[in-house]
């Protein structure tokens, strides 16, 4: 893998114009809430939460208080990460390299989740082997049988999932759950879809079964997205995947609003897929929700190199290699510099302030680069609606995570998601 030099960033990711944007600037600097001007004026478009539980309204919360969020996490200080540094310091690059390029790293990743990782959290969890299972389509006398007495709940029954095939590669495609009957209020449901993380190699959707659960009991379709993974394919061929799946759904229920929800990695994937493709092949999709999500490629890049995770990374391979293909699929970027008249759904993004794998500033920052071109008079991209929540607390993966069980992150989502307006 070729070293990259570090340089100034090129005209394509570079803008020159103020954001008015009062607000997400003092929530996430941490500057003195009395230095509001009246360009908090210009904010009226975007909802920037400070969330110590779920907010119960679309307004601004005047009693969040601006200094009690973190800054950033800086890549450097956490000590998680020195067996990182200390690899990627004293380990060949060549061998770094190959641990990624050649898939082994995936092949360790994704064996220990099977393995160990994912029946360690569900057992975490009381009843959600047998949620799990019920979602997996096992019968529920097998599953009696299978789950231990003292775990049993009285957690509601689910169907199994169907799998929709969306490619030919064995990693193209989705599992889709249909709500109870019941629970659709008479009309055509929203179809939630979700798109994983994992750092552009690894994932796959029964990781993320559990996902469904929330969404089935508040009347929603799910379907969970699996998409190739580094080294198959690059972030292009991933976010050609999120595209055809998104096709492939509004294909088969035409008349669903469509929920695009993703994490980390899966953000940028979905906001490429959102932003590449013409209306026509998305314009079921409502809204998008990103959770702990990475927008910016050159950003991330410097978080990793403080990380120690730099030469293990696909990501300077899978978004090839220089600065300006890095701009080139970095969503803020692509926002900053466009010239098309594009719409886009709702954009949604919910991150952790104690974030130490994708920092908030992320989402923030592609947040910004939105609202500057829905208060822009240019032709440029436009919104019909942004929010920004960053919840206290938090971590990366437990955005997800509280999804599935619960918790600020999960109440949050589903506000926004609303599966009956």
């Amino acid at each position: 893998m070729p070293s990259v030099e570090r340089q100034k960033r090129g005209s394509l990711c570079s803008s020159s114009r103020h954001v008015p944007i009062a607000v997400i600037d003092k929530a996430m600097s941490m500057a003195d809430p009395s230095t509001a001007t009246a360009t908090d004026e210009a904010c009226a478009d975007i909802d920037v939460r400070v969330c110590d539980a779920a907010p119960t309204s679309n307004i601004l919360d005047p009693t969040f208080s601006f200094d009690q969020i973190p800054p950033p996490a800086d890549p450097a200080a956490n000590p998680d990460d020195d067996g990182f540094r200390n690899f990627r310091d004293n380990a060949p690059v060549w061998f770094q390299n190959a641990i990624c390029n050649l898939g082994v790293l995936r092949f360790l990743v994704d064996s220990l989740t099977y393995i160990s990782a994912g029946p360690a959290v569900l057992k975490q969890h009381p009843g959600s082997w047998e949620t799990f299972l019920q979602l997996s389509g096992v019968p529920s006398f097998l599953v009696s049988l299978l789950v231990d007495s003292t775990d049993a709940t009285d957690v509601t029954k689910f169907g199994g999932y169907e799998a929709i095939r969306y490619g030919s590669h064995a990693k193209q495609v989705m599992h889709v759950w249909e709500p109870q009957a019941a629970d659709t209020h008479q009309q055509p449901p929203k179809t939630m879809v979700f798109v994983h993380g994992g750092a552009w190699f690894s994932g796959f959707p029964a990781m993320y079964r559990l996902l469904a659960k929330p969404g089935l009991e508040r009347g929603c379709r799910v379907a969970i997205v699996g998409y190739r993974t580094y080294p198959d394919t690059d972030v292009d061929g991933q976010a050609d995947d999120v595209a055809a799946s998104l096709q492939a759904i509004q294909s088969k229920y035409p008349s669903s609003p469509i929920v695009l929800m993703a994490h980390s990695t899966g953000c940028q994937v979905s906001s490429l897929a959102l932003l590449n493709q013409p209306h026509q092949s998305r314009a079921n999709v409502k809204s998008f929700i990103g959770l702990s999500g990475l927008y910016h490629v050159e950003d991330h890049q410097l978080f990793e190199v403080g990380r120690g995770l730099d030469q293990i990374s696909p990501l300077i391979p899978a978004n090839h290699y220089t600065i300006d293909n890095w701009n080139r699929r970095s969503p803020t970027c692509i926002v900053q510099t466009s010239h098309s008249d594009m719409t886009l759904p709702a954009m949604y993004f919910v991150h952790g302030a104690e974030d130490m794998v994708v920092p908030y500033s992320a989402s923030n920052k592609f947040a910004q680069a939105l609202l500057q071109h829905n208060e822009s008079s240019d032709v440029g991209v436009r919104c019909k609606d942004i929010q920004c929540h960053v919840l206290k607390d938090v971590g990366h993966t437990e955005t997800v995570m509280e999804c599935m069980f619960g918790g600020k992150t999960q109440d949050v989502v589903f506000d926004l998601i609303n599966p009956y307006s």
